[in-house]
């Protein structure tokens, strides 16, 4: 049967602890059985954001499974997350550059 989502640990953890690998304060981190997220965090959001991570510890899926399925169990905490991305300047700032670096890349000729 394996582990329970709720028996997977989630720590509460200071912003200036977590980044992305984009440069900006993630929300949480999962690694192998557990997970972090940000102690500053709206509740709506934290809580979203910890199942996402369990998600993560549980399953080991990638960010757009993980959105997918934990949007599915979620959906009002999903909406939160979203809204919480679009009015963090960092998250736009960062999301904007790698959207950048995707389209305008050098594509190699095959």
């Amino acid at each position: 049967m394996g582990v329970r989502l709720r028996n997977i640990p989630i720590y509460s953890v200071p912003k200036e602890r977590l980044h992305s690998a984009a440069g900006f304060p993630a929300y949480g981190l999962a690694f192998k059985k557990y997970g972090w997220v940000r102690q500053d965090l709206p509740p709506r959001v934290k809580k979203h954001v910890i199942l996402h991570e369990r998600i993560h510890v549980k399953y080991g899926r990638g960010e757009i499974l993980t959105n997918l399925i934990a949007g599915a169990r979620d959906p009002r905490g999903w909406m939160a997350t979203a809204f919480a991305t679009i009015k963090d300047p960092q998250r736009r700032a960062a999301y904007a550059r790698n959207a950048k670096l995707l389209l305008f890349r050098k594509r190699k000729n095959i």
